[in-house]
This record gives C-alpha cells, sequence and structure tokens, in this order.
C-alpha cells in the first residue's frame, strides 16, 4: 500500500522528464537600459585627444552624484557608432552641429565605436570618441545585440532621459529633437 501512495504522489506532479531542459537566461549579460534606468558609468582614453581637447572621457565626471564642479554636463549625449554602418556616417556630421550649437547649454558628446579609426577618415570629430572594441559598453547600454547607429542622452542626474536603438530616417530631425527636449527638462 505504501508503494502504491508513493507512486501516486510522484504521478501527481507534472512530469519532468519530458521535454527540453529548461533554459536560464546567460548570467552577466544585462538587459537593454530604458528611460529612467541608472546609466552605467564608463571612461577611456579619448582616441582624438588633440581635437577634442581631452585626453581622457569620464562619464561620472559629468553627470550624476560625483560631478566635478568644473566640468557639470545637463545632457550627455552617447552615439553607439560601428564602422560598417552606412547610417553611422551620415550621423557624424548632425552630432558634429549639435555639439558645436548646444555645447554652452551644457550638452557634451561622446561617440563609442568599436573602431575609432574608421571614424576619422573622412570626418573631422571635436567631441571625444572612446574605443569599445569589444562592444562592452554598447552591451550595457543597448543589450546582447546591440543595433547601429543608437544613441543615449544622459540627464545630469545621471538617468538616461531617451534611449534610440538602431533607429532609420534623419537623425539630424531625430537628435535635435531629442537633444533640445532633454535641454529644456
Amino acid at each position: 500500500m505504501t508503494l502504491t501512495f508513493a507512486a501516486l504522489i510522484l504521478l501527481a506532479g507534472p512530469p519532468r522528464f519530458l521535454g527540453p531542459p529548461e533554459r536560464k537566461p546567460a548570467q552577466g549579460e544585462p538587459a537593454p537600459l530604458s528611460p529612467g534606468d541608472r546609466a552605467p558609468f564608463f571612461s577611456g582614453p579619448v582616441r582624438n585627444a588633440s581635437a577634442a581637447g581631452a585626453k581622457r572621457f569620464d562619464l561620472a565626471e559629468l553627470v550624476g552624484p560625483r560631478v566635478a564642479a568644473q566640468r557639470p554636463a545637463k545632457v550627455v549625449l552617447i552615439s553607439f557608432f560601428a564602422p560598417d554602418c552606412a547610417a553611422c556616417l551620415g550621423e557624424l556630421p548632425v552630432l558634429q552641429s549639435l555639439y558645436t550649437q548646444y555645447r554652452g547649454q551644457g550638452l557634451h558628446v561622446v561617440s563609442v565605436t568599436r573602431d575609432p579609426a574608421a571614424l576619422f577618415r573622412d570626418q573631422q570629430v571635436t567631441y571625444p570618441v572612446i574605443a569599445d572594441p569589444k562592444g562592452t559598453i554598447a552591451r550595457q547600454y543597448l543589450g546582447r545585440n546591440p543595433l547601429y547607429p543608437s544613441a543615449a542622452l544622459i540627464s545630469a542626474d545621471g538617468k538616461v532621459a531617451s534611449i534610440k536603438k538602431g533607429y532609420q530616417g534623419d537623425p539630424s530631425i531625430l537628435l535635435r529633437t531629442e537633444v533640445e527636449s532633454t535641454l529644456r527638462q
């Protein structure tokens, strides 16, 4: 009788031996960021130091709770760039124009790219460019499979104000609208 009772208990639950094993999400892979999320801080050597006027970029010096008093930013626009992305190349003059026009109002721009040399071939860029050869920074912001071009706007409190992933269309309209809106906040 006890054998029958044990068999009933085993049969009462769902069978564990049927179907594929349960898959667990990959450890350490961050989810894409959304507006309101705290921006991951990053830093690195500036690949165009003479043109940008800085040897190192550190997001924590511009936004968030420990902002350096001499370099506060109202908004930081982070552009994620891939060297093989035609739309990214079209975005570069727009980023330079935004940087030139709004830096006096507190806008800082930085490009994060796998291959900085590709960015400098045809463009004069005077804002900082950071190398991200393994895509580590891009994955922190955009998730496991980053789409390019992408951009994140980080507000003075260190939170994501806006994030656009793999956008299409005219970057001058999209980015200008996002920058102006975030600067007004």
